[in-house]
């Protein structure tokens, strides 16, 4: 995956949309999660990893970073590739 990019044109990278707290700003949640969602966390823990809290750390980061970057926006946000190719993605 290449570069996160807001619709302002600021563009960040992966490990700066995704800030690690420090070790003593922790706070426990507990979810039920569907059998769906469950492997879609085994799979992207795999792919990054990472044990299952810190992917589940990181995708709510990554979740609210494009939550934001398209409040207020009809643009989405644009994804591009290390080899230049781009995509934009739409939430309605």
């Amino acid at each position: 995956m290449g570069l996160l990019t807001r619709t302002n044109d600021r563009a960040v990278t992966k490990r700066q949309a995704v800030a690690e707290p420090a070790p003593d700003d922790f706070t426990k949640v507990t979810v039920k999660f569907s059998p769906k969602t469950v492997d879609a966390l085994i799979s992207a823990a795999k792919l990054v990893h990472l044990n299952k809290t810190d992917t589940i750390n990181r995708a709510v980061q990554l979740y609210e970073f494009v939550l934001s970057a398209v409040n207020g926006s009809d643009d989405g946000v644009l994804i591009v590739e290390r080899d230049g190719k781009q995509e934009r993605i739409k939430f309605l």
